[in-house]
């Protein structure tokens, strides 16, 4: 059961091998076919008639580990039996960052890989050990620092036992770089989407994935993979190098992302400005600021409560006599008692009290002399025309029923408005009942009565007589 346990996570393993080689095989490219190559001597036989390949039979894409001199062209290379001092490149046509190096040997004689050396360019990425226990037919070398370089070059100087020369005997060499959209240790990261030239041959960096060819418009920097985008107060698109743009109104240059300095809100397009009270320069983001004297926290945009006039800088003070706190802009308040108006800064003086407690009392008497009038008036005519209805009840005997016959003969019409006299209050004060009684018979005329004051004079002697009151009869 052990031993089922052992095998199942074995193959596991080589399952999540298999997997991890096949991702990183998608996202590498072997760089080395079919490039320029050279080698220092090839092997022949039979008096020349069969011949090892040329240098580019390690660098055809054929990884077939099995060495036939015979078939044309063979697969592999093999330097020939006198040459002491063997080498192979490959010139990959210009410097890549290189990930790996794969090397396929001979298969049967891999101890002819023993003390073979691998460079790039001058730098040696790998010496082979001497033990050929430690040799496998495929090799990995595995470039940690990922070092850039253009050619690649093998040599050997060390003799196998069963050899007389250092020979090399190589089926297939690649030099694995990041694919065009890849970077990274592992070529693990994509490249960049803002890297001008996407997808072609070196976009970006396969190492730190910088853009080899610049950004693409609205971005920059090209270090960091063009992450970088223009400033949002950019009057036009920025520098693809530096991100520098000539900014809109409102926006801090060179870079145009925030709010100039007394200006505020990138959100309204740095439309708002610091307010007027502010010590120094407000904050960028809300307006805020550290108000001077007098100004209203946290903006500064207007007078605090208790002062006015910001063309003053707001030092003017709310007069002490406000019943509460002053307008902003002019000062003006409701007073307290005695204040003086509007600005209620100063108490009114003796004068102007007494003047004041003048006014209010005459314009209470005259208020109160009104209101007595009104009424005055009101009960005046309800009392008129109480009267009137009881003096229709009157009359006024006619004048021929009070006076005598001979004074009727002896009255002349343009003497009759002296002939008697008699006045409404009079008529009033008359007692009905004594006229009923007196003069009982005699009738006068109430309009005629009221309105026309008569004398009556009798005989040839004109004597005067004044008409008895007591003579008018109540009818």
């Amino acid at each position: 059961m052990a031993h089922c346990d052992y095998t199942g996570t074995v193959l596991l393993v080589l399952l999540e091998m298999l997997s991890l080689c096949a991702v990183q095989c998608n996202q590498m490219r072997n760089v080395a076919i079919y490039k320029e190559c050279g080698i220092s001597s090839r092997h022949s036989e039979n008096e020349g008639l069969y011949i090892s390949g040329n240098c580019s039979s390690a660098i055809n894409g054929n990884t077939n580990t099995t060495f036939d001199i015979t078939k044309q062209p063979p697969n592999c290379i093999h330097t020939s039996l006198e040459d002491n001092r063997p080498f192979w490149w490959v010139d990959l046509g210009q410097e890549f960052t290189v990930h790996k190096i794969t090397i396929y040997g001979r298969r049967g004689q891999e101890q002819r890989m023993t003390g073979v050396k691998v460079w790039l360019d001058s730098s040696l990425v790998k010496t082979f050990p001497g033990a050929t226990e430690d040799i496998t037919v495929t090799t990995d070398l595995s470039l940690q620092a990922n070092q850039r370089g253009r050619v690649v070059n093998i040599t050997r100087n060390l003799v196998s036992p069963s050899d007389k020369v250092p020979l090399l005997n190589i089926c297939e060499v690649q030099v694995w770089v990041c694919d065009t959209v890849w970077w990274g240790n592992n070529c693990q990261n994509p490249c960049s989407a803002y890297c001008l030239g996407r997808g072609e041959e070196n976009s970006c960096d396969p190492e730190d994935g910088s853009c080899l060819k610049g950004c693409s418009d609205g971005h920059y920097n090209k270090t960091n993979g063009c992450q970088n985008t223009c400033g949002e107060g950019c009057h036009d698109t920025c520098s693809r190098t530096d991100g520098t743009c000539q900014c809109r109104p409102g926006w801090q240059p060179p870079l145009c992302q925030q709010c100039s300095d007394g200006h505020y809100i990138v959100s309204n397009n740095c439309q708002n400005t610091c307010g007027e009270g502010c010590h120094d320069t407000c904050n960028k983001t809300d307006g805020t600021c550290q108000c001077r004297p007098g100004w209203h926290p946290p903006l500064c945009q207007h007078c605090m409560d208790g002062h006015y006039n910001m063309s003053n800088d707001c030092q003017n003070t709310c007069g002490e006599g406000c019943n509460n706190t002053c307008s902003r802009t002019d000062g003006t308040c409701q007073c307290q008692t005695d204040w003086q108006p509007p600005l209620c800064q100063y108490e009114k003086s003796s004068d102007e009290k007494e003047k004041t407690t003048l006014i209010w009392h005459l314009a209470g008497g005259i208020g109160g002399g009104v209101f007595i009038f009104l009424i005055g008036t009101l009960f005046g005519m309800c009392l008129g025309r109480c009267r009137g209805r009881e003096q229709r009840r009157w009359s006024i005997p006619p004048l021929a029923d009070i006076l005598s016959p001979c004074d009727q003969s002896e009255l002349q019409p343009r003497n009759y408005e002296n002939v008697l006299s008699i006045s409404s209050h009079e008529y009033e004060a008359l007692d009905k009942r004594d006229v009923s009684q007196k003069a009982s018979g005699t009738h006068v005329n109430r309009r005629d009565y009221e309105n026309t004051p008569v004398t009556m004079t009798t005989g040839v002697h004109h004597s005067s007589q004044t008409l008895d009151p007591t003579a008018l009869t109540y009818t």
